[in-house]
This record gives structure tokens, sequence and C-alpha cells, in this order.
């Protein structure tokens, strides 16, 4: 399970893709599309991630647990990215920019934080690539 991001043309239309390493396509699992929303909204501060901030930091093999970043999973519907939560649907290219901002922001606060440590950084390389592929689509995107 998961999601099939593509890229939409300037006639809204999902774009053509060869395989699964076209720049115009992007997968991510549904824990790592819950992961991204969590962050997400994070970065705009609609939720609180200081708590988890301060449990990784005390204990590193915390950040392993899918659990540190789904408690707020029913929090998500009805927030502004809840499009990014469900398939098949078109996305505006205004609410992938907002995606993408929230998310700069929450690695940004992940970066900075003093309480942020190497790992917690490097295990959100996958988002920080999904944060690069929606800023980098300026007409849209497709959800499967």
């Amino acid at each position: 399970m998961g999601y099939e991001i593509i890229r939409l043309d300037t006639n809204k239309m999902v774009m053509a893709i060869t395989d699964i390493y076209d720049e115009n396509y992007f997968r991510i699992n549904l824990w790592g599309m819950i992961k991204a929303h969590t962050l997400a909204l994070w970065g705009i501060d609609e939720i609180d991630l200081g708590p988890v901030l301060e449990v990784v930091s005390q204990d590193p093999q915390s950040v392993d647990s899918v659990e540190y970043m789904s408690t707020w999973q029913k929090q998500m519907l009805e927030t502004p990215f809840e499009e990014f939560l469900y398939n098949f649907r078109g996305v505006l290219p205004e609410k992938c920019k907002k995606f993408s901002d929230a998310l700069g922001a929450a690695f940004s606060k992940i970066d900075n934080s003093p309480v942020a440590i190497e790992r917690l950084t490097s295990e959100t390389n996958y988002e920080r690539e999904l944060c690069d592929f929606l800023s980098n689509s300026p007409n849209g995107v497709w959800i499967e």
C-alpha cells in the first residue's frame, strides 16, 4: 500500500512516465506519507512534536518506531493537507507548494533543534525528497 505521485503537465494531464526512476514519478508508502503529513503539521505549528524530539534525544533507538510519528494520525483528517492522504485525486500546485513549504519548515526545525540528533535528520531523507518533488511540480500532481 502506498501512494504513486505523478506530476501534471501544463494541461493538468498526468505526465507519461517511463519507469519508477522517472523524474515525474514519486512513490511513498503509507507510513512515509503519515510521517510526512505529521512533519508538515508540525512545520506549521498545528501539532507539537517537542516531546517526540526529547524522547528521541534520550533514546535514539525510538526513531525506529513508526508510532513516534503516527501518534497524531487521527488529527490529520480535516487539515490543510488532507488531500495528500487519499488516492486517485489531483492536487493543485498551490497545495503542493503549501505542503512542501510546511515540510521545509519542519526540516528547518529538525536541523536547528538543540535536541535534534543526526539519526533523526537522516531518517527524514525520503520525506525531504518528497518535499523537493512537490516543490518542483509547478502544475500540481496526481496521486494514485
